[in-house]
């Protein structure tokens, strides 16, 4: 080491164009005597082993195995979409033959805010940004005997992951909730949950749901790693704890989102104003907000006797009726 240190200082220091192709000379000499000292070494080992190469179905099965079964249904899915849009907007366009990244980027844009079902209802925001993967995955493959290509990383693209980070905003508000209409919890079955021995921080499972109770009521951000808690056993959580609770489910859609549903709705409820309700559950918007609310009985019956006279007589006097009863049975 202090023969390579001495050489490239003198390297360094001289401006001779001899001294400094001496020095390169007793450099590169060092370089390979080190290099031979190495095989030297290797060549020394008794023990020969003897391998036996794979055949090229055997390479393809694990090449294959790497991809989840349904990655090149839905790549194939996707890309179809995708050229049907050009081919129906720009008919003068080949996608296939397209290689300009301008003008895919462009092209991805106008695709994101437009692409909907096929029967015309708005995607989900993971099913649009999943669908822009899988756009991502066969250019990446039609690509790669020209130049990298990534629509997540690439300068080229970055219009275009502005334009898919509002539109998931947008079907975000627009899927009623983000979260595909979480149905919420009542007061009493969260107290039913909440008293149960099962839940109970006497135990590790225990405290693990209950403090997953309390985190889902009031933090909106991921709180778990995935390695540490698998994702399907976390996406399943609140549904565990309502079957061993012993919590109606049926023909309801209880989700890990129904928590944070069930806070909103009861701040409704009490009267919050939206800002406040925003504050807690960390909506930025009154149209996301809205998605978690619905009107009590108590708005209902009082939004009809403002739009019908006639039936708030009717209400009223059976209010006072069913108070008058209430009165004679306390006598």
């Amino acid at each position: 080491m202090s023969s390579f240190k001495k050489a490239s200082e003198l390297l360094n220091s001289s401006n001779d164009t001899v001294t400094i192709n001496e020095l390169k000379g007793r450099l590169n000499h060092l370089e390979n005597n080190q290099l031979s000292e190495i095989h030297k070494s290797l060549s020394k080992s008794s023990n020969k082993e003897t391998f036996d190469r794979p055949c090229i179905e055997t390479l393809q099965k694990y090449v294959s195995s790497a991809k989840p079964k349904n990655t090149n249904k839905n790549t194939r899915l996707w890309v179809s979409r995708f050229e049907s849009f050009v081919n129906d907007t720009q008919p003068n366009i080949d996608l296939m033959t397209l290689y300009d990244k301008k003008a895919i980027a462009m092209l991805l844009c106008e695709f994101i805010i437009v692409i909907q079902t096929k029967d015309k209802k708005e995607y989900k925001a993971n099913s649009l940004y999943n669908g822009i993967c899988a756009i991502n995955r066969f250019y990446q493959e039609m690509f790669k005997d020209r130049e990298p290509f990534n629509i997540h990383e690439d300068f080229e693209f970055r219009i275009v992951r502005d334009t898919l980070h509002t539109r998931m905003i947008e079907l975000e508000e627009i899927n009623n909730g983000e979260y595909n209409g979480a149905d919420p919890l009542t007061d009493e079955e969260m107290v039913k949950i909440f008293e149960h021995p099962d839940i109970s921080s006497n135990s590790p499972d225990g405290l693990l749901r209950r403090v997953f109770l309390w985190v889902g009521c009031y933090i909106e951000e991921n709180w778990y790693s995935t390695f540490h808690l698998d994702r399907d056993k976390l996406s399943g959580m609140l549904k565990e704890i309502c079957n061993i609770t012993g919590i109606d489910c049926t023909n309801r859609r209880i989700v890990n989102h129904s928590l944070r549903k069930r806070t909103a709705q009861k701040l409704n409820d009490e009267g919050l104003d939206s800002q406040a309700i925003m504050n807690v559950i960390l909506h930025q918007s009154i149209a996301g907000l809205n998605a978690y609310r619905t009107q009590n009985e108590k708005q209902k019956l009082d939004i009809t006797k403002l739009t019908l006279s006639g039936i708030s007589k009717d209400i009223s006097m059976q209010e006072n009726l069913e108070k008058s009863a209430e009165d004679l049975n306390t006598e």
